[in-house]
């Protein structure tokens, strides 16, 4: 039997026909003429979408500042370097120089020019329009700088947008420690909150903004309320560092400007591999955030939240956490909370860990409250809650010895739970969002682990109270090419915003199909957004063998793949972010 046979048989069983027998029309962001993949973050009620491009095409590249760089002298490589320094690049020479800027500028080098890995767009199915978020227009020209990473989270129509995003990298002038001038290319600071309204970025400070601290927005209400997360405090050993840094004495022959950066962030070499490190980050407490504004975007109100214990002596002085990532329209809050515990984990595919306890948490009216037994996870984390007050998330639970995550859903006013079976026995299974309809969306392993590979998600769809989750590619076409890998959104029309994983012809970073030594076209699997419709005319289909939405032989073929779909996302989201952790 088909799995979309068996998806149809599982429908009717748990009684959800009125919700599910509808098939889902599959459409593709308008973004695939801008950038070579982009990333689905969130779908409102007005239908506004908001997603993160990354391998944009044809990026500003500052010609002038990578010459005086060095740039030409260090990187022999260049197919035509003459026409290169006139701006005159070739399809080769454009991708060889934005890697090495990429590259460069996640390392944390001050001698090259930015180039921001992700920037986000505003787009309905018509059209899209840039979210710089914190980003600035280059002098004397109607373009922004490129230089400062932005990733738009959560809207309320395609006028009120929050997120993060990265201050811009200047050229500054320095005296280096030989006296001799010089410059260093620096941002200042780590990564910011923001609420874009009315086409204007306005920057949502933590609660402590030493040199300006760290904050991510997450979700935002039609109260304006903004959830997020940032700094709250710093121990006396960073503030000290820093105020050596305004004391000539302490600070001798290093520019000032190049001892805050450090204090920020900075290079990191051992053992031949570079890196970077975060003493400002690693030095803070961050908790909770929730910002309150008016229409105009103007701050009224901003109230941070505590962890679920209180930290004391060495731990005080000790990086502590909490985060919030959702908001309902009730001003109820959902998120997570460190605490005092530290416990070795193996997960799945990987080898022990020792970890940090987490906690689901509750931030309203000034209180935090835990939200699941703690004997019954190992961890857990809330990350959507609706009106309803139904709030989902995951628990970490150690079947078998191997710690996975576990869909749970959990109303507050009522304390009912939910904790329904992924695609098979002990699947991992994490959410997304949960929209008034009681509908939960996210993404579950599809497979069981086979040794040497990392197991393939599928995106799924839930009904609170259900016994299954529902594998979201038996709702869509047989000849879709799309296979989806994970929902991220769903509004309360059920319109969802999923990532998909669909086989393309390789490009250049101006857009240029690359061709093998034959002429022939190499292809590549990409993640792209693309927002699922309900169709109430639409019948679940039946696959015969063979069709492009058959789900086991499109398993069976792109396992062979360019690139795999988890090391796509674990480059956007499900892991390290390059140079600020995201979670």
């Amino acid at each position: 039997m088909k799995l979309k046979q068996l998806a149809a048989a599982m429908i009717m069983a748990t009684g959800s026909v009125s919700t599910l027998a509808a098939t889902y029309d599959v459409t593709p962001l308008p973004v695939t003429d801008i950038a070579k993949s982009n990333f689905g973050k969130s779908i409102d009620n007005t239908g506004t979408m908001l997603t993160a491009v990354s391998q944009e095409f044809n990026p500003r590249i500052d010609v002038a500042l990578l010459s005086e760089s060095g740039f030409f002298d260090a990187v022999s490589t260049l197919e035509n370097p003459e026409d290169a320094q006139q701006g005159i690049f070739t399809s080769v020479d454009y991708q060889i120089i934005v890697n090495f800027l990429q590259s460069n500028n996640n390392l944390g080098s001050t001698a090259y020019p930015a180039l921001a890995d992700f920037r986000s767009y505003v787009t309905d199915t018509v059209d899209a329009e840039l979210v710089p978020g914190l980003d600035t227009l280059v002098e004397g020209q109607d373009i922004y700088t490129q230089s400062a990473e932005s990733i738009a989270r959560d809207s309320i129509s395609r006028d009120f947008i929050v997120g993060s995003s990265e201050l811009p990298f200047n050229r500054v002038s320095i005296v280096n420690e030989d006296g001799e001038d010089d410059y260093i290319i620096i941002s200042e600071g780590l990564e910011q909150a923001y609420a874009q309204v009315n086409g204007q970025a306005i920057r949502l400070p933590p609660p402590d903004d030493l040199l300006n601290g760290y904050a991510t927005a997450y979700a935002v209400n039609e109260s304006f309320q903004v959830a997020g997360f940032g700094t709250t405090d710093f121990t006396d050993a960073i503030r000290e560092d820093i105020e050596g840094c305004y004391d000539d004495e302490i600070r001798g022959d290093t520019a000032l400007e190049l001892c805050l950066k450090n204090a920020v962030y900075q290079r990191r070499s051992r053992g031949g591999t570079i890196s970077l490190i975060y003493p400002l980050k690693v030095s803070s407490q961050i908790r909770p955030v929730i910002w309150t504004l008016n229409a105009s975007g103007e701050i009224v109100d901003t109230t941070s939240y505590p962890l679920v214990y209180e930290p004391e002596g060495d731990q005080a002085n000790a990086y502590n956490y909490g985060r919030a990532y959702d908001i309902n329209n009730n001003g109820i809050a959902v998120g997570v909370s460190a605490t005092d515990e530290t416990l070795t984990l193996a997960r799945l595919g990987g080898n022990n860990a020792r970890e940090r306890g987490e906690v689901a948490a509750v931030f309203a009216n000034g209180e935090t409250t835990e939200l699941l037994n703690r004997d019954d996870n190992a961890q857990s984390r809330a990350l959507s809650i609706n009106d309803e007050n139904w709030v989902t998330g995951y628990v970490t639970r150690e079947p078998s010895s191997v710690a996975r995550n576990f869909l749970f859903a959990y109303n507050l006013d009522t304390e009912e739970s939910f904790y329904p079976q992924g695609f098979f026995e002990n699947g991992q299974t994490e959410p997304a969002a949960i929209n008034n309809n009681n509908i939960v969306v996210g993404a579950s392993q599809f497979e069981p682990q086979i040794s040497g590979r990392d197991p393939e998600n599928h995106a799924f769809m839930y009904t609170v109270g259900d016994e299954n989750i529902v594998d979201l590619n038996t709702l869509t076409s047989c000849d879709s090419e799309y296979l989806l890998v994970d929902a991220i959104d769903i509004n309360d029309n059920n319109e969802i915003i999923a990532n998909a994983l669909i086989r393309r012809p390789a490009q250049y970073i101006d857009g240029e199909i690359i061709l093998d030594e034959n002429g022939e076209q190499d292809l590549e699997d990409r993640v792209v957004a693309v927002k699922l419709t309900p169709n109430p005319n639409g019948e679940i289909e039946t696959c015969e063998e063979g069709d492009a939405g058959d789900i086991e032989g499109e398993k069976f073929e792109r396992s062979g793949a360019a690139f795999s779909v988890s090391a796509l996302l674990a480059l956007f989201g499900f892991a390290g972010f390059r140079r600020y952790l995201r979670r």
